[in-house]
């Protein structure tokens, strides 16, 4: 039952808490918060305990729209629009929409409780959908949305109860995420943060206002202006050496790149790869300090690819001396055989971000690099072991891997941080906005990039969304002047063989970046 509301205003924004509670004594705390400027707000729910027995939480939502839509007089199954966004590797931010009716959502004749699910399980949360949705009242041109921000289990709920409809979004439940959560006499349960919306309009309309929200946390990075990327991964093919890299490197100092990135490969194979980190000393003889200092007398930030939150087959940690350090369910160590076999650190031991301060932080403080793409191909699977149950030791598992990322930016306040995941896969805001900036995705050399790159502008911050733009010699001028047109979608990042560019298609790269830098200026 309602039991009270209060305000909080401070200079930035204002916070509405409501109060609900039990004759048991266990409630909830609705908090909902608007920034001053913004259009939309945010808004998480916190769960109490003041009763005398520990109690057990079976599903928990961060936000639940009600009575949707208040404009119309009938049950809308006509003209009622539910809005989602479809996302695979190299396929992210397909948008789909469909009437209750194509979604067999119309009220039945004796009242309906029927409801769809969209959800993430395991610790990729952009895996099938991302968590955004939205219901549009097409009959009286508005539209109402939330955006879970939520990096491991979700999931988003379109619910009918009779002529009434609801949108809600939360942590995955018992169901599709095997989570529940004891709540002890005294303790409180905090959900994920979610942002929602509402516009006169469409979908475009509505993702705008939510997507300007996302600005605060993007600006508080710290970033200077939007520097371009060179990555090299679509070059060497995980195959990187000083000589080449040097070779390019020397070549876009004439220019405005500001990031020049190593990506994978940079290591022995195997026993020297993700997990072990064994600098390839044949590729880098004069190793990693010197090739940095090198990139950095170019006057450009040297950047490398770490996948630090697995240890591939072949590996020292991949032992089983260091079982005591890994993820498992069911008492066996989780081994995912996407990547040739690789286990996963378990971020909750201190032991690990023992290791982790060691083999990461340190890493690149003593190396000299100053920008840090965070890779992640494997997926641990709807839970994992621990004390509680297995979808909430995942959240636990997650959640310091977030604070360990927080941790880098901490240690190293200038370091550029690129949130990657199998190209798109943690395109979630909790994630986002904790770095600098994200791959869109892994459409290194098809036409389709531009494509998934507009699509995703439904859902991310260009302005924080990196897009590849792949470049070959044999491109004739139409393909290579389209590549180059794609980056203009978001934050451009070069790749490919850019030593074998002609002096014309260089000539032509020089100035996409003037015009790149200049309209951010403009923006800004």
């Amino acid at each position: 039952k309602f039991t009270d509301q209060k305000t909080i205003e401070n200079k930035d924004s204002i916070t509405v808490i409501t109060t609900e509670m039990s004759e048991e004594n266990y409630g909830i705390r609705h908090y909902l918060t608007w920034y001053h400027g913004e259009k939309g707000c945010e808004v998480y729910t916190e769960f109490f305990n003041d009763g005398e027995e520990e109690l057990e939480l079976q599903y928990l939502t961060s936000a639940s729209l009600e009575a949707l839509s208040p404009y119309l007089s009938d049950e809308g199954s006509k003209d009622l629009v539910f809005h989602r966004f479809k996302t695979g590797w190299s396929t992210e931010g397909l948008h789909q929409a469909n009437t209750l009716c194509e979604l067999g959502l119309e009220r039945a004749w004796g009242g309906s409780g029927e409801c769809i699910r969209l959800s993430a399980a395991g610790s990729r949360a952009v895996r099938e959908y991302h968590p955004f949705a939205a219901l549009e009242d097409t009959k009286n041109n508005i539209i109402w949305g939330v955006y879970l921000a939520h990096n491991t289990s979700w999931q988003i709920e379109l619910s009918r109860w009779w002529n009434g409809v609801s949108l809600s979004a939360g942590i995955a439940d018992v169901i599709n995420g095997m989570w529940t959560k004891k709540v002890k006499k005294g303790e409180t349960f905090k959900s994920p943060t979610a942002m929602i919306g509402v516009a006169v309009g469409s979908i475009a309309e509505l993702s705008n206002r939510i997507i300007d929200m996302r600005h605060r946390a993007i600006d508080a990075y710290g970033e200077d202006g939007m520097g371009i990327t060179y990555n090299e991964f679509a070059y060497s093919w995980g195959k990187p050496t000083e000589p080449e890299l040097l070779k390019v490197a020397d070549i876009l100092k004439n220019g405005k790149t500001k990031y020049f990135v190593m990506d994978a490969g940079w290591f022995y194979r195997p026993e020297g790869g993700p997990g072990g980190w064994i600098l390839n000393k044949e590729s880098f003889p004069n190793g990693l300090k010197t090739y940095t200092d090198i990139i950095k007398n170019l006057g450009m930030i040297p950047g490398i690819w770490m996948e630090f939150e697995a240890c591939r087959k072949d590996t020292e940690t991949f032992k089983d001396e260091y079982s005591d350090m890994m993820l498992s369910v069911g008492g066996r160590q989780i081994v995912c055989p996407l990547t040739g076999g690789a286990k996963l650190f378990d971020f909750r031991k201190p032991k690990v971000i023992e290791y982790m301060d060691e083999k990461v932080i340190k890493f690149l403080k003593d190396n000299g690099f100053g920008y840090l793409k965070i890779d992640y191909n494997i997926n641990t699977g709807i839970g994992v072991d621990g004390e509680e149950s297995l979808g909430e030791n995942l959240r636990q598992h997650m959640e310091a891997v977030r604070n360990f990322v927080i941790k880098i930016k901490k240690e190293i306040p200038d370091i550029m941080i690129e949130n990657c995941a199998s190209g798109g896969c943690r395109l979630e805001p909790s994630m986002m906005d904790i770095t600098g900036m994200s791959s869109a995705s892994d459409t290194h050399d098809v036409y389709e990039r531009a494509i998934v790159a507009a699509n995703l502008h439904y859902l991310t911050p260009p302005r924080q969304n990196q897009v590849w733009c792949t470049l070959r010699p044999q491109y004739d001028h139409n393909r290579f002047t389209h590549i180059i047109s794609i980056g203009f979608l978001g934050r451009l990042c070069w790749s490919g063989d850019i030593a074998g560019l002609s002096k014309t298609q260089l000539d032509e790269l020089f100035a996409a970046e003037k015009f790149v830098l200049l309209g951010a200026r403009i923006i800004g």
